[in-house]
């Protein structure tokens, strides 16, 4: 009766090890995938080279800057209606909605409207003013602002890429 009694409990202690095993390898390659999922360049459409930037650890500015994978600030989680750094998802893309077309990282805070960003094709507009579109003044500065949607502007087209 004893070593009936311990078979089962070996082949059920087996059983349990081999389901937990499984489920953290599940779960190691669910949290992989979204790693990879959230980690977006977003560049000009018109010249790829230019990607959306920030001076990630040292200032709340964003800009547009040559494309390297090297640098943190230029990688971005794109979840819903917010953009957030990758490397930091507690700050995110920010519009001083209301005041001025200045766009910077802040703090998240989902009662900001400023915060909320709508991704539609290659336009990236304001979530609660759609008229209101992420523009940088391509040719002249690597300034990024919000202006007025306006489809021959160049510097409103935007790539998302994961």
């Amino acid at each position: 009766m004893a070593t009936v009694l311990r078979k089962i409990l070996v082949s059920a202690a087996l059983a349990l090890t081999a389901s937990a095993s499984l489920s953290v390898a599940a779960a190691a390659a669910s949290a992989q995938a979204d790693t990879r999922a959230s980690d977006s360049s977003i560049s000009l459409t018109l010249d790829p080279n230019y990607c959306l930037a920030n001076d990630y650890g040292h200032s709340s500015s964003v800009y547009t800057e040559h494309c390297n994978s090297a640098k943190p600030g230029q990688h971005w989680t794109v979840e819903g209606d917010r953009i957030a750094l990758a490397l930091d998802p507690a700050w995110c893309l920010a519009n001083d909605y209301g005041s001025s077309g200045a766009v910077y990282v802040e703090r998240c805070n989902s009662a900001k409207p400023g915060q909320h960003w709508t991704v539609n094709g290659d336009r990236i507009a304001l979530t609660l003013d759609s008229n209101y579109c992420l523009a940088n003044d391509y040719g002249h500065s690597s300034s990024v602002y919000t202006e007025h949607c306006n489809s021959a502007h160049p510097g409103q087209h935007w790539t998302v890429k994961d």
